[in-house]
């Protein structure tokens, strides 16, 4: 009993410094901090021209790049949600059937993007699991199929990895 103990007080304590390790991290700090100073601009061409970003859209996004860019066309601000910058759009005068959502990681550069064209949505990331991209990001493919959906992706979700 005292060994089952002291290996649930071990457990207990790795747990623990894990979780303090990811409160000291400062999220906006990294691999791309250097963009930061974006958030809340509409300087979009930016963070999309970034040597760092290029790359990562051309690895995950491929030959969509260009239509994940004109469907991000009209937007708001660059926004930051659970360390990633984000843009969110749709194609001019295309709401609700031209739309698209770029994730942008500032500690690692690694990205995450759905498009929503011709009626279907193409996610686009590297994350082997889809219950491990961001909440907000799964909330935003939802809402654009199924409401229903949380844990799997909705019916008529592609994914391309």
């Amino acid at each position: 009993m005292k060994d089952i103990s002291r290996v649930t007080i071990a457990a207990a304590l790795v747990v623990l410094s894990a979780v303090s390790l990811a409160q000291d991290i400062d999220w906006k700090q990294g691999k791309l901090g250097h963009l930061i100073g974006l958030v809340g601009t509409y300087n979009n061409d930016a963070l999309l021209d970034d040597p760092q970003v290029k790359e990562a859209l051309n690895q995950v996004v491929g030959m969509d790049v260009a239509l994940l860019k004109r469907n991000l066309a009209t937007r708001g601000p660059i926004d930051f949600i659970d360390g990633y910058l984000v843009l969110t759009g749709l194609a001019p005068h295309m709401g609700g059937s031209e739309e698209a959502t770029l994730w942008v990681k500032v500690y690692d550069g690694s990205l995450c993007a759905a498009i929503l064209h011709a009626g279907k949505v193409t996610i686009y990331a590297r994350d082997s699991q889809y219950d491990h991209l961001p909440g907000p990001f799964r909330n935003y493919v939802r809402n654009l199929l199924d409401p229903s959906y949380d844990i799997a992706p909705p019916p008529g979700v592609r994914w391309q990895k």
